[in-house]
């Protein structure tokens, strides 16, 4: 059994090739499903300017009518077969909405960019995150299969010395338990690794995934400032653009109160009855009309959706005064956790290398009869806890600089 677990975890990093953090990224940002939505939305709103803009052009309007009317009704003056056919030219002259609803439809193209950029912004940080939190599984994998090394081969140094009776039976249970206590710890870190490669597997629409080489390192850190925040940052450009957006249904609603101008132009025939002789013949010809329209009074419509249209303006622009508030409690308190993380992950350094000393003179006094397996399993232990709670503030520390970094959308 014990083979067969070496034997996996050999095998998981003895790939020639594994998945880097390039990689990574690159992967979720041809495969994210919240970024195909996205663009999906954008083509959407290039289709609707198209619908928009199809205002701007004239329309040609074909029509033809056949009626025939039962003897019945037929009073002689009447034809029983009727044919009516025309085609028309509707051009719209002068209609401000329409110019209006195109700049809203093209403004609407720059917030789905601006919503678009949010969403990849946010799934290349998951994907570094998940990419990470495989590297500290890792990390911490690493450190249970030394221990499980270290205390396979003192178990074998103990049974020796017991069957020659230099350690009484006590050291050798107790040996035993700690070296399958070490298994165990072993076997549930391997699980935990496991499971986060499946987790960016599955975010990465993958079947298979090449575990990455590299271990579990501090990232460069590089002070930003809030300004570059201000400008940089996806959801406050989200916000500014959606206050652009509304200023343009502003303007699509005024638009409405301004006259609206058709030219319209039509070529028509149709059979009838020639009097006197009552004799059936056709007559063609073409007419051009001029449709002007202006509503003075609509009951308050016009002026009620101006007054909306500038209330979900206002809301937008207090959306964005609340999250710039919020962006920079953010900001602060980022720059603290990590001055308060690198300072302690240099004394949890200074630690691990103290409580790794203390474990090779333990295990150096263990061998020369110096001690008892007590103050083994207590250095061993507190090197596991030091190396492990010195991973997790690395780990922590990193999270810190991706939330840094996500303020201003990585670009830095």
């Amino acid at each position: 059994m014990i083979k067969a677990i070496i034997w996996s975890i050999t095998l998981l990093f003895s790939f020639s090739y594994s998945i880097t953090l390039q990689e990574v990224i690159k992967l979720a940002e041809e495969r994210a499903t919240q970024i195909k939505l996205s663009q999906l939305d954008l083509q959407k709103v290039q289709a609707q300017i198209k619908e928009v803009k199809s205002n701007l052009y004239p329309k040609i309007v074909l029509n033809g009518n056949y009626s025939r009317i039962d003897k019945n009704l037929n009073t002689g003056f009447t034809l029983e077969n009727q044919y009516r056919a025309s085609i028309s030219v509707i051009q719209k002259v002068f209609d401000k909405t329409v110019f209006e609803s195109l700049k809203y439809a093209k403004q609407s193209i720059k917030l789905q960019k601006a919503i678009k950029n949010q969403i990849k912004t946010k799934v290349i940080d998951t994907a570094q995150r998940l990419y990470f939190a495989v590297l500290l599984r890792k990390s911490i994998l690493g450190l249970k299969k030394e221990t499980l090394n270290y205390w396979k081969k003192n178990l074998e140094y103990t049974q020796e010395k017991f069957n020659v009776g230099l350690t009484n039976k006590f050291n050798l249970l107790r040996t035993k338990a700690q070296y399958n206590l070490a298994l165990s710890d072993y076997k549930q870190a391997l699980s935990d690794y496991k499971k986060a490669l499946i987790d960016l597997k599955r975010f990465l629409f993958l079947q298979e995934i090449t575990p990455p080489q590299e271990d579990l390192k501090k990232l460069s850190f590089k002070k930003i400032d809030f300004s570059k925040i201000e400008k940089k940052n996806p959801e406050l450009l989200v916000y500014k653009e959606k206050i652009n957006v509304a200023q343009k249904q502003i303007d699509v609603a005024k638009a409405t109160n301004y006259p609206t101008l058709e030219l319209q132009a039509e070529y028509r025939t149709f059979n009838t009855i020639r009097f006197p002789e009552l004799k059936e013949f056709w007559l063609k010809g073409y007419t051009i009309s001029l449709n002007f329209n202006f509503v003075i009074y609509d009951g308050m419509q016009k002026k009620s959706k101006i007054i909306q249209s500038k209330i979900d303006k206002l809301k937008e622009e207090l959306n964005l005064k609340d999250k710039l508030e919020k962006l920079k409690g953010e900001y602060e308190k980022i720059l603290e956790d990590i001055n308060t993380l690198e300072t302690k992950l240099e004394a949890l350094k200074i630690n691990l290398e103290a409580s790794k000393e203390a474990l090779n003179l333990s295990t150096e006094r263990y061998k020369y009869g110096l001690t008892d397996i007590i103050e083994v399993l207590d250095s061993q232990r507190a090197y596991d806890e030091a190396y492990i709670q010195y991973l997790l503030n690395l780990y922590n520390y990193d999270m810190k600089v991706f939330d840094l970094h996500l303020l201003t959308g990585y670009e830095f």
